[in-house]
């Protein structure tokens, strides 16, 4: 997962510095398999860190976690779009993705169960 991240953050710069549009269009593609590839991954991550009976619960909490940030996420993004610079989202992305990856180092694994 950090690896996707770290993809992501490059996917960010990218669209900070360079603006051909060959390059843009090259991010958009690159973002699609970011997606397709982090998604299933931070799904398995969460149901890895539920405990078994609330594994379901689970998923659907961070389903809704997802669902409720993404409009104010969109909304922030258009702000930052209008009033500051159409880069402003991109580095606002970075620097939360940066937090993200350091964040990831803090997660403790699951000790295996002893039968």
């Amino acid at each position: 997962m950090i690896l996707l991240f770290v993809l992501w953050a490059l996917l960010c710069a990218l669209f900070i510095f360079i603006h051909h549009r060959a390059a843009i269009i090259a991010g958009f593609v690159i973002y699609g398999m970011h997606k397709g590839a982090l998604e299933p991954v931070q799904k398995t991550f969460v149901s890895e860190l539920s405990p078994e009976p609330f594994r379901a619960s689970t998923l659907g909490a961070y389903q809704m976690a997802v669902g409720l940030c993404a409009l104010p996420s969109s909304v922030i993004a258009g702000l930052l779009w209008d009033k500051i610079n159409p880069t402003a989202p991109f580095y606002l992305s970075l620097a939360l993705t940066m937090v993200a990856v350091i964040m990831m180092f803090f997660v403790k694994k699951k000790e295996a169960e002893r039968g």
